[in-house]
């Protein structure tokens, strides 16, 4: 087939649309302001910690709340969104219960661990109750770590018989065993995504524990990034890129295992090490890492590490970011920090500037005047 000319003006549209691209694609760390926000604490309480934050910046973590009849003050799961924090409850009596958010998926569903005298259990919370997963009908939860769109949750329980084991429950079935890697004798499930692919680890036959990837009813081991050590996978996006921890011996290192191969994210500029804790579409990772023995937020895009305590819009505000625990596609950061002697969590929004789909309209717009105007000239 034969193909057009390249004219100067195809040339110049094909060039719009790839800058458009690239810069839809490109993180907010580089020329982005930030805004901040607090996200207070429960009635009655003292501090309270992001956790996990969803598509629409919706939030879960935990916060403590009064109780006067407790020896130890509650800890309870909460849903935080519209800038108004909920107290999900738990399933226990009211004094010394406690319950924690886990993840949340774009529904709002909240999906955690409760307990209190007597008890431990897991809960998924929507349309405003609590529900214990140990009624569920299969293997029985110990602990419960992800959540996607569908409602599939994932996590681990004892499976009798053969031992720990990664657990899933998809709406409507059974929770069902993963199985463990070749040899193995334990596994974790601790992620999953939209497209049902699950991340965790367990050992195998050589004894070490390593990362894997669970898909299609196979769980691969992903292995280290090089020589010995353990590896323990905690995320995975939606493009199915994984998040990892790494340790040998007193080294430990936060990874991106990506098309097949590790990216070492590096340490700190002190050398200290980072902690990875959630990653996003765009390979973004946030965690924390100890500057001059205080933990501080860190935030890794565009191939470095960020202190987010450095950013403009944090610095002079009054808080201190110590830890960056979630993370969502549109860049918006949770975790917890000190602001006035008290700790508190914190979303951290990016604000783009220029939006890139205001240039991809401009330009477009642009466009379609030289083509009138040369249209007209013809």
């Amino acid at each position: 087939m034969q193909r057009a000319a390249a004219t100067p003006f195809r040339r110049f549209l094909a060039n719009a649309f790839l800058i458009a691209g690239f810069n839809a694609a490109a993180g907010p760390v580089s020329g982005a302001d930030w805004t901040i926000a607090g996200l207070g604490v429960l009635s009655g309480g003292t501090y309270s910690v992001g956790y996990r934050i969803n598509a629409s910046g919706e939030v879960t973590g935990w916060a403590d709340t009064a109780d006067p009849g407790a020896l130890y003050r509650p800890r309870h799961a909460f849903r935080y969104s519209s800038g108004v924090m909920a107290d999900l409850g738990s399933l226990g009596p009211g004094y010394d219960s406690y319950s924690a958010g886990y993840a949340m998926n774009a529904s709002g569903v909240v999906i955690g661990n409760t307990a209190g005298p007597g008890y431990f259990t897991t809960f998924r919370h929507s349309a405003g109750s609590m529900q214990d997963l140990a009624g569920l009908p299969g293997h029985r939860f110990a602990g419960v770590n992800g959540i996607n769109d569908a409602g599939t949750i994932v996590g681990y329980g004892y499976v009798v018989g053969t031992g720990e084991r990664a657990l899933a429950y998809a709406a409507g079935g059974v929770v069902e065993s993963l199985g463990a890697l070749p040899g193995g004798s334990y596994s974790s499930a601790w992620d999953i995504n939209n497209a049902g692919t699950i991340v965790g680890f367990g050992d195998g036959s050589g004894g070490a524990t390593h990362a894997f990837v669970y898909s299609g009813g196979v769980m691969t081991d992903i292995g280290v990034l090089a020589g010995a050590g353990n590896s323990f996978a905690r995320a995975i996006n939606e493009a199915g890129d994984v998040m990892l921890w790494r340790d040998e011996g007193s080294t430990h290192e936060t990874l991106v295992y990506t098309g097949g191969a590790m990216v070492n994210l590096g340490s700190l500029p002190s050398g200290e090490a980072f902690d990875g804790w959630d990653l996003n579409a765009r390979r973004q990772v946030v965690g924390s890492g100890s500057v001059g023995g205080t933990s501080h937020a860190f935030l890794y895009a565009d191939g470095a590490l960020t202190d987010l305590n450095d950013l403009p819009e944090v610095a002079g505000t009054g808080w201190r970011l110590s830890i960056a625990y979630g993370i969502n596609d549109r860049g918006q950061i949770v975790g917890a920090g000190v602001l006035d002697g008290r700790t508190q969590g914190f979303v951290l929004t990016p604000v783009p500037e220029p939006e890139a789909w205001a240039m991809v309209l401009a330009g477009l717009g642009a466009l379609g005047a030289v083509a009138r105007r040369r249209h007209a000239a013809t």
